[in-house]
């Protein structure tokens, strides 16, 4: 953190006064709710990018929390806006207290208490943080049992039960990849195909479900090798590649992982339709990744290999020598190290 110098506080008065005065007023026009107070730095973060506006959110909730340690409301809060200040920040601390937060009143909470639902998410989601950070199975199985169990809580017809299952999906898939076991990517389809269904298509939150599925029957295809999933990843893939529009930060991934599962029909079947499709998604999903992106280089690298596909089975060229292009230029985009 950087230290206060009280000798530059004449520098910044007015920027200093004008930040007073907005938080003053929406303190005084929210009536000092400190959930509602920290909503609104929070979104003054989300406009400006400005993390001291994050920092004002976590302490105002986390000093309400000081006066009433286990209101359930102010627990969920707090957990979340850790959460996002760990992914924006990287710092380990943050995600540690998330993690004990909801460990305080979570036996405290009746199952009635639709609190407990976020708590219990939120818990899974840092769980699942520190696993990717850490490593330790642990976590991730903790994360599972926590996501299980804010599923088994939420009854059918409530918005967010998609998200809790997606969310259970998620961590099962994670640990088929660290385990193997071929009842965790099972379950992951079952879970993830149910939250796809129960999410209308206009959601916001449909193209990712259906993205998770697509990668959880990739993973089986390649395990089991049965075409119905790797048909059935094409289709999800395309549509949630559809349903996104274009600008949204997601949509390159859902394009790359559409052409990852047209590309390995193609090995499977040798349809040169499905080749044509791959090269045509990857190389949109190049052209609209601007440089310095980390995905980029990614991206250019499977164009490359469906490129280098065509070549060794049409014999044009052109197609060897745009995969050395852009291969050269993906190994150029990638950072030492």
């Amino acid at each position: 953190m950087d230290s206060y110098d009280p000798m530059e506080v004449n520098d910044d008065s007015d920027e200093v006064s004008d930040d007073f005065s907005v938080l003053s007023g929406e303190s005084s026009e929210l009536g000092d709710n400190p959930l509602e107070l920290s909503r609104a730095m929070l979104k003054r973060y989300e406009a400006s990018g400005d993390t001291s506006h994050l920092d004002d959110a976590v302490q105002t909730v986390r000093g309400a929390l000081v006066l009433n340690s286990l209101d359930s409301g102010l627990v969920v809060q707090l957990g979340y806006l850790l959460h996002i200040r760990y992914k924006c920040l990287g710092r380990a601390d943050d995600n540690e207290e998330a993690l004990s937060l909801p460990c305080r009143v979570l036996d405290l909470t009746s199952d009635q208490d639709p609190d407990k639902l976020n708590m219990l998410n939120n818990l899974g989601a840092h769980l699942q943080s520190r696993f990717e950070r850490e490593g330790e199975l642990e976590d991730l199985e903790g994360a599972i049992l926590v996501n299980r169990r804010a599923v088994d809580l939420t009854p059918d017809g409530h918005p967010d039960k998609p998200i809790y299952m997606n969310n259970l999906g998620i961590s099962l898939q994670t640990r088929f990849e660290r385990v193997g076991e071929l009842e965790d990517i099972e379950d992951a389809i079952q879970v993830q195909r149910h939250a796809v269904n129960l999410t209308p298509d206009d959601h916001p939150h449909k193209p990712s479900c259906m993205h998770n599925l697509g990668i959880s029957l990739q993973i089986r295809y390649e395990r089991v090798g049965q075409l119905t999933d790797l048909e059935a990843a094409i289709s999800v893939n395309r549509n949630s590649v559809e349903l996104t529009p274009d600008g949204h930060p997601h949509k390159l991934g859902y394009m790359s992982n559409l052409g990852i599962s047209l590309q390995s029909r193609f090995g499977r079947v040798g349809e040169l339709g499905d080749l044509e499709a791959a090269i045509s998604v990857q190389r949109r999903a190049v052209d609209l990744t601007p440089d310095g992106h980390p995905g980029k280089p990614s991206h250019m690298s499977n164009l490359g290999k469906s490129l280098q596909s065509r070549f060794e089975r049409v014999g044009e060229l052109a197609d060897l020598e745009a995969a050395i292009s852009v291969n050269r230029n993906s190994v150029e985009l990638t950072p030492d190290g």
